[in-house]
C-alpha cells in the first residue's frame, strides 16, 4: 500500500513571513555551522513562497504592446 497522505495545510502570506522571520531569530541565536544553515533554509524557504504567494495575489498583467 501508499503511504498515507497528510493533510493540506494552507498559510496566508502573514503567517509564511512570521515563520520566516522566527526562523531568521532562531538561526541568528546559533553559532555558525551546519544546523544553522539547515533553519536559514527554512527561512528563505517561507520568505520565498511568501513572495510569491503576494505575487499571485496582485493584480499584475503582462505587459501589452503597442504598435504605432
Amino acid at each position: 500500500m501508499g503511504r498515507a497522505s497528510r493533510p493540506t495545510t494552507y498559510l496566508t502570506i502573514e503567517e509564511l513571513h512570521e515563520m520566516a522571520a522566527a526562523k531568521f531569530e532562531e538561526a541568528a541565536a546559533l553559532s555558525p555551522g551546519p544546523e544553522q544553515q539547515e533553519i536559514l533554509k527554512r527561512a528563505y524557504s517561507y520568505k520565498s513562497l511568501a513572495d510569491m504567494k503576494t505575487w499571485l495575489c496582485t493584480e499584475l498583467r503582462p505587459p501589452t504592446w503597442r504598435h504605432g
